[in-house]
């Protein structure tokens, strides 16, 4: 190479999984003899620090995931590998057992030994590692006081989980599960036992010690809110699918469908019996019981759609606007919440919302106001 030659550029590395779930299914037979597919042909990545969130209401299958991933449950096919080994295989034969496959669990009741101190129930887990490789007892105590310390509770040694906080028991729990050395957390729904101020301030020291430790982690829980804050992606389950993996923005102002724009936050909606594609990329106008409506058209809508835009993206006014999509509408209730208001709207017979923040606008109830939403701010989105 001569000396005017610039050097190859050098390869962007490969950012590799810490755990990769491919064709995952899971099924249960009833007593009636039916079957039911809890996990049906489910695949993603987690990679290393990140935090994923399976969302989804009651029964979609998001512990179910959870369970088979940490080898408490049996599925019916797929691959699971963790750190780039097997742990499940269906085609291979593989299926390792819940303490060889080096993943942590948190459980909903952080699942402490009330018996044990809390240096007892931090240590659990290396006393129970094979003979060749668990350290010495003083190596444990001297592995227990140093990550206590890091998590901030240090001086509980010789507590018992009864003694302690709701906050400190989330941190043992979370001490327990980092002590071996594992770079993955799985959680199943640990917030949901607390209330809501405790839960905002548990959630809020979890993401602080992620970030501190470098731990990837799976988390379950069907809150919305919860999964939106503490999620690098989310992904949306319901009948045993994921309806949309996404980060948490994306799959608030673009959801897939129509489930996951009414599961991830409130809507309004107004169903299409016919649409055309305007001139520009993507925009659509929809014909709707209050007459045409502008939107933008998802590549996957399907021939049934329905129009949907979130209640902070409407505006209300007393003059009309120049918007294409504007209605005049009667003010039916105003709720003053201090940072917004959240107002009751009808458009002759069809009930809609609209958030305004700050202060709101002085538009009481009983009144007659201008509600309007722009193109880009509505979505076509196929119903299911």
């Amino acid at each position: 190479m001569t000396s005017w030659q610039a050097a190859p550029a050098a390869a962007t590395p490969v950012r590799e999984p810490v755990m990769r779930v491919k064709n995952l299914m899971k099924r249960f037979r009833r007593n009636d003899g039916s079957i039911v597919t809890a996990i049906n042909n489910i695949s993603f990545d987690v990679y290393p620090g990140e935090s994923v969130v399976l969302l989804g209401p009651s029964g979609c299958g998001k512990t179910t995931l959870l369970r088979c991933i940490a080898g408490l449950e049996d599925p019916d096919g797929g691959v699971i590998e963790f750190n780039g080994n097997t742990v499940f295989s269906s085609e291979a034969g593989i299926n390792l057992r819940a303490e060889l496959r080096q993943m942590a669990m948190v459980f909903q009741s952080y699942a402490l030994w009330p018996h044990m101190t809390i240096l007892e129930n931090i240590a659990y887990p290396l006393h129970c590692l094979p003979a060749g490789s668990r350290p010495g007892r003083k190596e444990i105590a001297a592995r227990v006081t140093d990550i206590m310390r890091k998590v901030g509770i240090g001086g509980l040694e010789s507590q018992y989980p009864n003694t302690i906080s709701g906050g400190q028991q989330q941190r043992v729990a979370l001490c327990r599960a980092l002590i071996a050395g594992t770079n993955m957390v799985l959680f199943d729904e640990p917030l949901s036992n607390v209330d809501a101020q405790i839960r905002e301030k548990l959630r809020d020291e979890l993401m602080e010690m992620q970030r501190a430790f470098g731990f990837a982690s799976l988390f379950v829980t069907h809150d919305r809110h919860e999964a939106m804050v503490l999620a690098d992606r989310v992904a949306v389950l319901n009948g045993g699918v994921v309806r949309q993996f996404d980060g948490p923005t994306d799959t608030y102002l673009h959801p897939a469908d129509e489930f996951v724009a009414r599961f991830v936050g409130p809507v309004n909606e107004l169903d299409l019996s016919a649409r055309e594609i305007t001139g520009q990329a993507g925009e659509a106008v929809g014909q709707s019981p209050l007459g045409p409506i502008h939107g933008l058209l998802r590549a996957e809508a399907a021939a049934d759609l329905v129009a949907i835009w979130r209640p902070e993206v409407a505006r209300l006014g007393a003059e009309e606007p120049t918007s294409p999509n504007r209605w005049k509408c009667a003010i039916e209730v105003a709720k003053f919440h201090g940072s917004q208001t959240e107002f009751s709207v009808k458009v002759g017979e069809r009930a809609f919302r609209v958030l305004t923040h700050g202060g709101g606008i002085p538009l009481p109830e009983g009144s007659t106001a201008w509600m309007s939403v722009e193109p880009r701010d509505v979505q076509f989105l196929a119903r299911r």
